[in-house]
C-alpha cells in the first residue's frame, strides 16, 4: 500500500486548485486523504457534472481500508473542510475555470482508484 500512497495524492483534484496533503505515513493519514478526496471529488462531481464515479471507488476503499479510523464528528469536520476549500476555490475561480482546472485530476483519481480496487484495497 506504501508505494500507492504518494501517487494517490498527485491524482486527487487539486486545481486552481485545492492544497494537497502532504505528508501520508499512517493509516490515519491515508484515510484522512480519502475521506477528505472523497469529499472533495463529490463536490466536483454535483457541482461540475462529473460523473466517472470516483467517489464511488473512493468510498469502496475507504470501507475496507479506514473503518473505525476516526468517529462520526471527525469525518464530518474532515468532509467539511475539503468541501470548504472546494468552495472558496470555485468562488475565487468561478465555475467554469475551476470545473476544467480539476477535470484532469478528477478523472486521474478514478483510474487510481480502479487499481487499488483490483489490488484488493
Amino acid at each position: 500500500m506504501k508505494k500507492f500512497i504518494p501517487a494517490l495524492l498527485l491524482c486527487l483534484p487539486l486545481a486552481a486548485m485545492a492544497a494537497p496533503v502532504t505528508h501520508i505515513r499512517t493509516q490515519k493519514d491515508f484515510c484522512q486523504g480519502l475521506l477528505q478526496g472523497a469529499a472533495f471529488n463529490r463536490y466536483l462531481e454535483q457541482t461540475c457534472a462529473f460523473n466517472e464515479g470516483v467517489v464511488e471507488k473512493i468510498t469502496q476503499i475507504t470501507d475496507r481500508q479506514c473503518k473505525n479510523v476516526f468517529t462520526p464528528t471527525q469525518i464530518e469536520a474532515l468532509q467539511k473542510e475539503a468541501v470548504d476549500d472546494g468552495k472558496m476555490l470555485l468562488n475565487r475561480y468561478g465555475k467554469g475555470q475551476f470545473c476544467q482546472d480539476n477535470f484532469p485530476g478528477y478523472r486521474d483519481a478514478g483510474i487510481l482508484m480502479e487499481e487499488l480496487r483490483q489490488r484488493g484495497l
